[in-house]
């Protein structure tokens, strides 16, 4: 296991003396980790200036933060809202979220919002949210 750590000729024990190690560190961990994945649930009256005219205004969250944005085509049941679905590194996530606050803040929800309410299950014990299809 030892020789592991020192590697052949000793090259793996000199590029950890040499590196960053804190740095490498979170590299390493970053890269490895899978995404980060939010399901939201926002009045579809907002939906509209989320996704911008053609687009224009997630396309932009996109780029400008690296998380993937996924507006759901259809209502969630019995209500007036949609699912957004963010997923990323947990720094792209952070970023979209405030991205969208801004969004939300700037266009309030128009008229009334039925909030979606998961039924209960057979069982009665818990609530389960349906996957929503991600718009294309």
């Amino acid at each position: 296991e030892v020789g592991s750590i020192i590697g052949k000729k000793g090259e793996t024990v000199k590029k950890m003396r040499e590196e960053d190690i804190l740095a490498s560190m979170i590299n390493s961990t970053v890269t490895s980790r899978p995404p980060v994945t939010l399901r939201l649930v926002f009045p579809a009256s907002q939906c509209g200036s989320l996704i911008g005219k053609g687009g224009s205004k997630i396309k932009e969250i996109r780029e400008s933060t690296g998380a993937q944005v996924q507006v759901a085509g259809d209502l969630l049941p019995d209500s007036t809202e949609r699912a957004v679905t963010i997923s990323g590194t947990p720094h792209a996530i952070t970023q979209c979220v405030k991205h969208i606050c801004t969004v939300m803040l700037e266009s309030p929800p128009k008229g009334a919002t039925i909030p979606y309410r998961p039924k209960p299950t057979a069982g009665g014990s818990h609530t389960v949210l349906s996957q929503p299809h991600a718009a294309s």
